[in-house]
């Protein structure tokens, strides 16, 4: 996979002034919209990343309603989870945290009404 994504010529490494100042602002704007957050949120943080620091966006999760969150730091991941060698483990704890979300037999009409009322 990693050899596919260095011979791909459509990705790179590089970074122009342009985008980096819109991910600057993006993040100043988005930063204030944690309390507003109102439906149930699964965050998985690499714990090795490379490419971002997980701790970047604190601020935007701090101010998330209690309750809404459910975080978990995946020590030894990289910055793919659901691409990780160890990916079995980024599904399970997504698919508990579903369960809880969504208990058998609420079926699927149920759960997507539920989540845009």
């Amino acid at each position: 996979m990693v050899q596919r994504y260095l011979d791909d010529p459509f990705c790179h490494r590089f970074v122009s002034a342009a985008f980096l100042d819109a991910m600057v602002e993006g993040r100043r704007e988005l930063l204030g919209f944690g309390a507003e957050l109102d439906r149930p949120i699964l965050l998985l943080d690499a714990g090795q990343d490379a490419i971002t620091d997980p701790e970047g966006s604190e601020d935007l999760w701090s101010a998330v309603r209690p309750g809404l969150l459910e975080r978990h730091r995946l020590e030894g991941f990289f910055h793919e989870i659901f691409h990780d060698l160890r990916r079995e483990e980024a599904e399970l704890l997504t698919g508990q945290w579903l369960d809880r979300l969504f208990p058998a037999g609420t079926g699927a009409k149920a759960m997507s009404s539920a989540m845009y009322e």
